[in-house]
């Protein structure tokens, strides 16, 4: 699942994204988790339920949902996700113990990316920084998908400006068709 700004004022949004591929489910959930899933959701009408219950109800839905094969749930870009499901997911996370479920939260660190709703997300859970690629490796993954060779001077300005993310250096040559050597 990947957020956006835009949707980080919608309430329930990144729940919904995440929780729908599961839905088949749902009728294993008690009555009130059913009944309060589905309102959160916007499957049924009524008073929105408490954090409580929809938490329980998202647990119980992974659990079951790693009954049959174990699920691994990624939220890309999670400093935008809505704060209604950031703490839902947070109560989950913090409750996954023998289920064959993985969460996990992927947080730009930069300071312009980060939103209030991540300051409070992560705090306390496992994590692992992730850094980028040391330039020597990223010269590299760049040659391996650049159409032809570049200019030196061009490649260490391509590898410069993606400060080790591994993802511009794939796109940048999808997206250049005027790479030119010199």
């Amino acid at each position: 699942m990947v957020e956006v700004e835009t949707e980080s004022e919608i309430a329930y949004s990144a729940l919904r994204q995440m929780c729908a591929p599961l839905l088949s489910h749902l009728d294993r959930l008690s009555a009130a988790q059913r009944a309060a899933l589905a309102t959160a959701l916007g499957l049924s009408d009524g008073e929105s339920p408490g954090y409580l219950l929809t938490g329980l109800a998202v647990l119980g839905l992974f659990a079951e949902a790693a009954v049959v094969e174990p699920l691994v749930c990624v939220v890309d870009d999670a400093q935008w996700i809505d704060g209604i499901s950031a703490a839902i997911l947070e109560f989950v996370a913090r409750r996954l113990d023998a289920e064959s479920v993985a969460l996990v939260f992927a947080v730009s660190t930069s300071a312009s990316a980060l939103a209030p709703t991540s300051a409070g997300l992560l705090a306390g859970l496992p994590e692992l920084q992730v850094d980028g690629l040391c330039d020597d490796d990223a010269r590299a993954l760049l040659d391996s998908v650049l159409p032809r060779p570049v200019h030196p001077h061009v490649r260490d300005v391509i590898v410069a400006e993606a400060r080790g993310n591994p993802l511009a250096l794939l796109e940048l040559p999808r997206g250049e068709s005027d790479i030119r050597k010199g």
